[in-house]
């Protein structure tokens, strides 16, 4: 089932702190994005296979830096890497981690 005609989409860790997690949330679905709250990275291919590569507008992925060069050659083979905008955390250790909120905001 395909979705809106142009989409934004949004990827985050579960591992992010759970203000942090709730303002960004809140905030990029004001700009009608799409949120997912992810596990891991492997879930990211399956959520992909709802969308129709042509409609997507941007992608944002919040990872921290052994997930960001995985994300990235998987839109690339996908053919939509230069829509994708990939923001490293900047507190690691998959427990509370931290993302600066203006950079996301910014990006958003």
């Amino acid at each position: 089932m395909l979705l809106k005609k142009s989409e934004k989409i949004l990827f985050l860790p579960h591992c992010l702190r759970e203000d942090s997690l709730n303002k960004i949330q809140k905030f990029a679905k004001s700009r009608n994005y799409d949120v997912y709250v992810l596990p891991g990275g492997s879930m990211m291919e399956e959520i992909m296979k709802k969308y129709s590569l042509k409609t997507i507008e941007k992608i944002v992925g919040v990872a921290c830096e052994k997930e960001i060069p995985l994300a990235m050659d998987y839109f690339f083979q996908l053919g939509i890497v230069e829509r994708v905008i990939p923001i490293e955390l900047s507190k690691k250790g998959c427990k509370n981690t931290e993302v600066d909120l203006k950079k996301v905001f910014d990006v958003l």
